[in-house]
């Protein structure tokens, strides 16, 4: 991570370390009002535990014959921790794209015109989902004191309020750009314009996985569902709940990391409030296969 630490002296000298922070209720950090009643004990406990648990795992081994080898981890509750050392999951999603845009190209009659009305499609998507978010989130803190710090329990409201407007953005766009008997056609091209973008998230997050693994997981787990659905929309036509169980695994992924950010950036609540709308603006791309409906390509 970009920022410093108490640790931060000791890595600058060549040092290697571990960090254990609480990312819940950010706000109080470095305040007045950090004191030892706004500590959540259950999160002090696990702090406690995992630190101690640490201390006597690397005290029992020698750390001289240890595998010096990058890895990236990924929490992935109640199945543990996802551990891997190599990039399979950008060349996947990568190998993915490039093969639904290949079978997109040969088989269906969507023309130039059709891939730019979808990329519009998309951002038009993405500023309304994120527009309805971050809108809603900037009204919802008027309930909120923007003096005193956010506790967890404000940040957690703040973060339902954000969805809310997220999905009536997502309802919005959907009811305006797949009207009228156009709308089929539409929505296909918008699940096009869908594709492009995550493409474009996939190989720009790829540039900083190339120095810290593991940095485009959550892009990439993205890329990889979305191509499938947007396979199975385009070249099949199954119900929407199979989309949807594709779809999941991404939105499994990504909702944690949804949650940690806005706690991380809840020191500034409108800092929150733009990272919240912006990631779900994102995920909203996601559901397109699910939300529109597409007529299956046929061969030209």
């Amino acid at each position: 991570m970009p920022n410093d630490t108490d640790m931060s002296v000791f890595r600058d000298r060549g040092k290697r370390g571990l960090n254990f922070a609480i990312a819940g209720a950010s706000g109080f950090y470095h305040s007045e009002a950090d004191t030892a009643q706004a500590i959540d004990r259950g999160s002090l406990d696990h702090m406690g535990d995992t630190a101690v648990r640490m201390a006597r795992q690397l005290g029992g081994i020698d750390l001289g014959t240890l595998d010096r080898s990058r890895r990236a981890f990924v929490g992935a509750p109640p199945f543990g921790l996802l551990v891997w050392g190599h990039r399979a999951h950008v060349w996947i999603a990568l190998a993915l794209l490039v093969a639904v845009a290949v079978g997109i190209s040969k088989r269906s009659e969507t023309e130039i015109g059709g891939v730019v009305r979808g990329f519009i499609g998309a951002l038009l998507l993405l500023i309304s989902c994120g527009g309805a978010s971050n809108a809603l989130g900037h009204v919802s803190l008027t309930l909120l004191d923007p003096v005193r710090p956010a506790s967890n329990s404000a940040v957690l409201f703040l973060l339902l309020i954000l969805v809310v407007g997220a999905l009536a953005g997502t309802l919005l766009w959907h009811r305006l750009w797949t009207r009228g008997p156009a709308g089929p056609q539409r929505g296909r091209e918008a699940l096009i314009g869908a594709l492009i973008i995550w493409t474009g998230l996939t190989l720009f997050f790829f540039r900083i996985d190339l120095a810290n693994l593991g940095a485009s997981y959550a892009f990439a787990a993205g890329s990889i569902c979305l191509s499938i659905a947007v396979a199975l929309r385009l070249f099949r036509r199954p119900p929407s709940w199979v989309v949807a169980l594709v779809v999941l695994p991404a939105v499994y992924l990504l909702g944690p990391l949804l949650g940690q950010l806005v706690q991380l950036s809840s020191q500034a609540l409108p800092s929150a409030v733009a990272v919240g709308s912006s990631l779900l603006a994102l995920g909203s791309l996601l559901v397109v296969p699910v939300a529109v409906g597409a007529s299956p390509v046929t061969d030209n």
